[in-house]
């Protein structure tokens, strides 16, 4: 793989899942982030992912209990399959930012990516395809500048579209 050049990317829509979309009363457990991932496997089938500002709730080993996952710098996790594993260890996600990117990614030192960070911030980085945030049992939020993607995950999950109002340059 190829490092990405730094550039721009945009996530002009989100869709939030809440716990209505996986018919439970708890949202962010690391089995409905390995379900999303599934999903978006038939998509997107080599996408590397990164994490940062990941906090968890595990009783087993875990590659997100290093110290460097909580960290606000993205770390790079691997293949789906990798974020699938690790998260099926997970029981509950109370924080997370999980980035896919069709190429590896050097990020730079300065990255500061939050979970809590604007809703629509623009990442200085190429070939990311999607963000999904875990916020505690509340949601999962997924972001993107592909608006098919979206409205595939908007269909299968039965989630609303939010578009950002304002247009990055």
């Amino acid at each position: 793989m190829n490092p990405t050049i730094l550039s721009m990317f945009k996530a002009n829509y989100l869709t939030r899942l809440l716990k209505n979309n996986f018919n439970s009363n708890i949202v962010c457990l690391g089995i409905q982030l390995v379900e999303i991932v599934e999903f978006l496997e038939t998509f997107l089938p080599s996408i590397v992912w990164y994490g940062s500002d990941i906090s968890i709730i595990s009783n087993t080993n875990n590659l997100f209990v290093d110290d460097k996952f909580s960290d606000y710098i993205p770390i790079k996790i691997g293949s789906s399959y990798e974020l699938k594993k690790q998260s099926s260890k997970v029981f509950q996600f109370l924080s997370g930012v999980f980035i896919a990117s069709k190429n590896e990614i050097f990020w730079p030192k300065t990255a500061q990516i939050y979970t809590e960070n604007l809703t629509f911030r623009p990442l200085e980085i190429n070939d990311i395809v999607l963000e999904i945030r875990a916020f505690d049992t509340t949601y999962f939020e997924i972001y993107s500048d592909n608006i098919e993607l979206i409205n595939i995950i908007s269909k299968n999950y039965k989630s609303e579209i939010e578009e950002c109002k304002i247009r990055h340059k």
